[in-house]
């Protein structure tokens, strides 16, 4: 993929963050349901050619939820992950949450990014939530990223 796509995708998935956000915000229970999925480890990564039949389909955690429901567990890709983890941050006030995309040959991954300093000296530490839930380990050299909330 050219840099030009790069920064297309990387938009997108920022935009499905903030929507994330944006649910998580203005349903406390969904929310609250999120957490707890969480903490129970109620996650599948799980490819999207398995779950919805194509190469890349993305949802909203609240849409997620509707398709698996309670107490089964959700299976998702990298990128609802991501977007819902980055947009539940957001939604919980936290600030400096971004998404981001680390380029690959065929494959791209999406992961959470926590702003670490100010200025010139700020870095992104990487938190993704895939690892935690059945991905095998990645490099994350190249990621881009866009901010989901305020620093």
């Amino acid at each position: 993929m050219d840099p030009k796509t790069h920064d297309l995708i990387v938009q997108a998935l920022q935009g499905l963050a903030r929507a994330n956000a944006h649910d998580f915000s203005e349903n406390a229970k969904l929310c609250a349901r999120f957490f707890q999925r969480l903490k129970e480890k109620r996650f599948r990564y799980t490819a999207d050619r398995i779950t919805c039949g194509y190469l890349d389909c993305w949802s909203t955690f609240r849409d997620l939820e509707r398709r698996y429901p309670y107490p089964a567990p959700i299976l998702a890709d990298c990128e609802d992950l991501a977007c819902a983890y980055s947009g539940w941050l957001a939604s919980r006030c936290y600030r400096g949450i971004y998404i981001g995309l680390k380029p690959g040959q065929r494959v791209a991954h999406a992961v959470s990014g926590i702003a670490r300093g100010k200025g010139t000296g700020q870095t992104i530490a990487i938190v993704d939530p895939s690892r935690w839930y059945g991905m095998p380990s990645t490099s994350y050299e190249g990621t881009k990223w866009a901010l989901v909330s305020e620093d």
